[in-house]
């Protein structure tokens, strides 16, 4: 397909902005173009099967799913993201599903093509290997998270993450369901209601029935860096809660 405005676009906020235009049309020759509504699973967990999408437009999540059927998400990518680049590279299945929090547009883009631009293009290769890096100290810091930071953490920035993204006006608010929220910080339903009813009464959220309003976005913010800084929020931690990580955005 044709370099549209959407995916140039998009292009420029990637890794691979400095690489010469003719590269990047043969880059995205052969790719086939996806329009995905919110929920979609394009790509389920641990699949042997290759693939690098450019993200032209939304939100996408990658999330692991346990043999009991629990889900965390372990990163949001954004516009610009390669999403599954590894997998081109990589002898093993990725652990990962893919799914899209938004209304999204994803190029599929050619394997091989991908594969031979990095072998004979050196400024693509450079790219695609800033990518990869980002991703490995990502997950480095994400593996930090998971020790030191808890489920209060964890949904609170996942919060701020999906309402400063999907922001339309001077309301920040996240259009997810208590149980959608449940499911991508990687708990139960019960354990989310407790916790946003805390957050309520501390006058940090509001929620409604399709999405959970910031109030305070400047406390929210304080309390998260708080909490990088080693002090615990404010409001209370259940006892034998457990800790989580904070998705990424990338």
């Amino acid at each position: 397909m044709g370099m549209d405005a959407e995916v140039t676009a998009s292009l420029t906020r990637s890794h691979l902005a400095g690489v010469p235009f003719a590269a990047l049309e043969r880059l995205t020759s052969g790719s086939t173009d996806l329009q995905l509504a919110p929920g979609t699973v394009f790509a389920p967990a641990a699949h042997a099967a290759e693939y690098c999408y450019l993200l032209v437009r939304g939100l996408i999540r990658s999330f692991l799913l346990s043999p009991e059927g629990r889900q965390v998400t372990v990163r949001y990518s954004q516009p610009g993201s390669l999403i599954g680049l590894a997998t081109l590279f990589s002898s093993g299945p990725i652990p990962a599903g893919l799914q899209a929090v938004t209304g999204s547009r994803v190029l599929l883009l050619d394997p091989k093509t991908v594969r031979s631009l990095a072998r004979t293009d050196a400024r693509v290769g450079h790219a695609m290997l800033v990518e990869l890096s980002d991703r490995v100290i990502m997950y480095m810091n994400t593996v930090g998270e998971v020790v030191f930071s808890s489920l209060h953490d964890r949904v609170l920035a996942h919060l701020l993450d999906i309402a400063e993204l999907g922001r339309q006006n001077s309301e920040l608010s996240a259009r997810i369901s208590q149980q959608d929220l449940a499911d991508q910080v990687g708990t139960v339903r019960e354990v989310v209601v407790r916790i946003l009813r805390e957050f309520r009464a501390a006058g940090l959220v509001r929620t409604e029935r399709d999405r959970i309003v910031v109030l305070d976005v400047s406390r929210c913010r304080r309390e998260l860096g708080r909490v990088r800084q080693g002090s615990p929020l404010r409001t209370a931690r259940p006892s034998g809660e457990r800790s989580g990580s904070r998705p990424r955005l990338a």
